[in-house]
């Protein structure tokens, strides 16, 4: 990605990032039909459906290799709608897990919120070796 100067950059440029203000609508929580959606859980799904976008190589070959006006015409599409489906329903099922099928296992997953949070950190993927 470039900054506004046209030089390269290592990350998102400061007028994408508030750009992200206008698609969450520059507020803490969003009002949608169902309901409350919180900043953090809108910067959080971004974040999930940008991870899932970069398992496709042919999509982030098309981004790297190419201007954004053509990028937005390739694979592009197609991988954030499946990506956003596979957000969904990866939470659903686990939330479905942890309230309905397996209520036990909401403990040490509380367990490690508690660390989690104690520690301070976000859990970083990358420290798994994923």
């Amino acid at each position: 990605m470039t900054e506004e100067s046209g030089a390269p950059s290592s990350g998102p440029s400061k007028r994408n990032v508030l750009n992200l203000d206008l698609l969450i609508g520059q507020k803490a929580t969003a009002q949608t039909s169902i309901g409350t959606v919180y900043l953090t859980d809108q910067v959080a799904m971004v974040s999930q459906v940008a991870d899932i976008a970069r398992e496709d190589a042919n999509t982030m070959a098309q981004v790297a290799n190419n201007p954004r006006d053509v990028a937005m015409n390739g694979n592009i599409k197609g991988t954030v709608q499946a990506a956003v489906v596979r957000a969904m329903l990866s939470h659903q099922v686990q939330a479905e897990h942890l309230l309905k099928q397996d209520q036990q296992a909401l403990v040490p997953f509380t367990a490690l919120i508690y660390e989690v949070l104690k520690a301070g950190k976000k859990i970083d993927l990358s420290e798994f070796g994923g």
